[in-house]
């Protein structure tokens, strides 16, 4: 993984080389290659797998979205929890409710999009559990000295 870390900060440093279709997809290949990092290092354990279908990917240029992906190609969850089901929930943030602050250029956004999957992260609540946020750091050694914000 530190290779492949290594080898994205590089391209995004040269990225005046490539047009904006190669980049787009560069980007894609980072959002899918960082989410399924996420998903492995995760520390707590499925039940129904609606946390799982809850993560994506998503690129937005100039504000439109352009490209997504999901953990799986197929919804992984046999029942809902707490009347929700990840896939469903994720798709409407990423269509729907999420709006692109970068007016100008590409932003990538991850997200595990289910309402308890911050719960499980939170220091406060002390579940401990390692769900999407700690990819942030290898994020921000991608995109030096481009913007990384977590949310």
């Amino acid at each position: 993984m530190i290779n492949f870390i290594e080898d994205c900060s590089k391209f995004i440093q040269d990225l005046r080389k490539y047009s904006l279709e190669e980049y787009a997809l560069y980007l894609s290949d980072i959002g899918r290659t960082m989410l399924q990092r996420a998903y492995d290092e995760k520390t707590f354990n499925n039940e129904t797998y609606n946390l799982a279908d809850s993560y994506a990917w998503a690129l937005y240029y100039n504000g439109l979205l352009v490209n997504y992906g999901f953990l799986t190609t197929t919804e992984r969850a046999t029942e809902e929890k707490h009347g929700l089901r990840g896939r469903s929930v994720v798709e409407d943030f990423i269509k729907s409710e999420y709006n692109s602050t970068l007016k100008d250029g590409y932003e990538l956004i991850f997200v595990a999009a289910i309402f308890y999957g911050k719960y499980l992260e939170r220091p406060d609540l002390n579940f401990h559990r390692q769900v999407i946020s700690y990819i942030w750091d290898d994020l921000a050694v991608i995109f030096k000295p481009h913007q990384v914000t977590q949310l």
